[in-house]
């Protein structure tokens, strides 16, 4: 079991993505495969005389596909199937690409590696501990997660002696139990937001900023697209010759070279294409992330308690984190915050620094704004 460079490096950036719990797996996909990613390339065979009849692989990665590798403990170091008994079997070497915890984060419940005694176990849909995971009532456990494992909260409600249910957040994904009281949980939370200042005056100039900052830049921009789009010109025309010498070639041989040829420049297009299409955000995505700011945070415990359902919550997360905070992060006030808060916490608020933070750490702004877009 010997990891591909190549195809390792998309790995790890797919668990890594799953585990951050940020993004759905359609725009996991989309990213995975705006960096050029392509299936392993493979020969079929005639079923009969196993000659090589023709290949296949070179596909996109799918959402199918994505959830077949973040649920496949090779990648962390255990064969597992038929053969095993169904059982894991670690390697005798180290070749794993992802560590165990990495591993149980992408997968969030649904499979976990855990270590009992000497002996690894697999588990399947742990999830299903939860029995209200479509109640309103614990729209948090999506968006908290837990300190130890760095995954979302399970929720359930369980009755007292005196017959009535009470609510609690808990876990315990390969780790000692954590239970806490709905009430102490969604309080902490909203003692947090009681603290979020929305600064009209500084927003509306980071706004202002912002604009100015994307015009220049979409400037240089309009250059990048206008190369890349010659660059494809330039290999389409190369296509187009090496098609007509595929059509009046008489050698077999040759001819599979300019085939290969010809694949190896469609894919060179299907990558420059890609990052055409990723271009950055438009003006109106600025706009439309500052509005979405001002209505939501100039009453920011209020937004939170009318929040209804799991994605008008993760949008208003998305505003003001940069990425899950866990619980004790919360209660301690140590979260990692989304840019433009971490801005305006900031004791230098003029212009003159706002236009250096926000130039420097633009490619962090525009991720924001993307992850506020793709809430849907």
């Amino acid at each position: 079991m010997v990891p591909i460079d190549e195809e390792a490096r998309f790995i790890k950036l797919i668990f890594e993505l799953r585990a951050e719990g940020m993004h759905s797996d359609e725009e996991i996909c989309s990213k995975v495969n705006s960096m050029g990613y392509l299936s392993r390339p493979f020969n079929k065979y005639h079923p009969v005389t196993r000659q090589i009849i023709g290949q296949g692989g070179k596909l996109q990665l799918s959402a199918k596909k994505l959830r077949r590798f973040v649920t496949t403990p090779v990648y962390c170091g255990f064969l597992y199937g038929k053969w095993t008994s169904y059982k894991l079997l670690k390697v005798p070497y180290d070749q794993a690409l992802i560590s165990i915890d990495l591993f149980n984060r992408a997968n969030r419940g649904k499979v976990i590696i855990e270590r009992q005694d000497d002996e690894y176990h697999i588990l399947f849909n742990r999830e299903k501990q939860n029995r209200n995971s479509g109640h309103n009532s614990f729209l948090l456990r999506h968006v908290v997660h837990c300190p130890e494992c760095a995954t979302p909260f399970l929720a359930s409600k369980s009755r007292g002696k005196s017959g009535n249910y009470f609510g609690y957040y808990h876990c315990s994904r390969n780790h000692k139990y954590i239970g806490i009281n709905q009430k102490e949980f969604e309080s902490t939370v909203a003692n947090y937001f009681k603290k979020i200042t929305y600064k009209r005056k500084f927003f509306g100039l980071l706004k202002e900023i912002a604009r100015d900052i994307w015009i220049q830049k979409n400037k240089s921009q309009k250059q990048v697209e206008d190369s890349i789009n010659n660059h494809i010109h330039e290999l389409k025309q190369r296509q187009k010759n090496l098609l007509n010498r595929i059509e009046t070639c008489t050698s077999q041989t040759v001819q599979k070279k300019l085939e290969q040829e010809y694949e190896a420049l469609d894919e060179a297009i299907i990558r420059a294409e890609n990052e055409c299409r990723n271009s950055n955000i438009t003006q109106d995505d600025i706009e439309s992330y500052f509005l979405f700011l001002k209505s939501t945070m100039e009453h920011p415990v209020q937004s939170l308690q009318n929040t209804s359902n799991k994605q008008e919550l993760m949008k208003i997360w998305s505003l003001v984190f940069g990425k899950h905070p866990n619980f004790e992060e919360i209660k301690n006030g140590t979260p990692q915050l989304s840019l433009v808060f971490r801005l305006s916490r900031s004791s230098k608020a003029s212009k003159g620094h706002l236009v250096k933070q926000l130039s420097s750490q633009w490619n962090t702004f525009e991720q924001d704004i993307e992850r506020y877009l793709n809430i849907t």
